[in-house]
């Protein structure tokens, strides 16, 4: 995230491992750490297992099913780098009391549920999924 953030914030962005440093005024800086929960991780594992399923199945070929997997990765990292920019931004700006508690509980939980169903949405039209003709006849 400090690579594309860092020209973005006026004090800058520092990452470290796990940590991502942020300064909210001179000489006070502010270490967030991005843990499992924070990553895309929590939203990719259940839209893997519904591509897997997309990868199994005789009704999309495989390597449309791929091309959905992939595009619905990219949707969900977007979104989580956004969502994590975000805070980092309006912590810097506002400070923790304000800027960080309310991008990371109301804003960024909000930015994570649509990221969530861009992604699925993606993977749906990527793969290509259609109802059959079967199934279409029989409306």
């Amino acid at each position: 995230m400090s690579w594309w953030l860092n020209p973005l914030l006026k004090e800058g962005v520092v990452s470290s491992g796990d940590y991502c440093l942020v300064s909210i005024a001179p000489d006070n800086l502010v270490a967030f750490h991005i843990t499992a929960e924070c990553s895309a991780v929590v939203l990719v594992a259940p839209l893997l297992v519904v591509g897997a399923f997309f990868v199994l199945s005789q009704r999309i070929r495989w390597v449309r099913a791929l091309a959905g997997i992939v595009s619905m990765l990219v949707v969900i990292v977007v979104a989580n780098q956004l969502r994590l920019g975000l805070i980092a931004w309006a912590t810097q700006m506002w400070g923790m009391s304000h800027g960080y508690e309310i991008t990371h509980r109301l804003v960024g939980s909000l930015i994570g549920i649509v990221g969530f169903i861009a992604g699925l949405v993606t993977l749906i039209l990527a793969s290509g999924l259609r109802r059959s003709k079967e199934d279409e006849g029989n409306e």
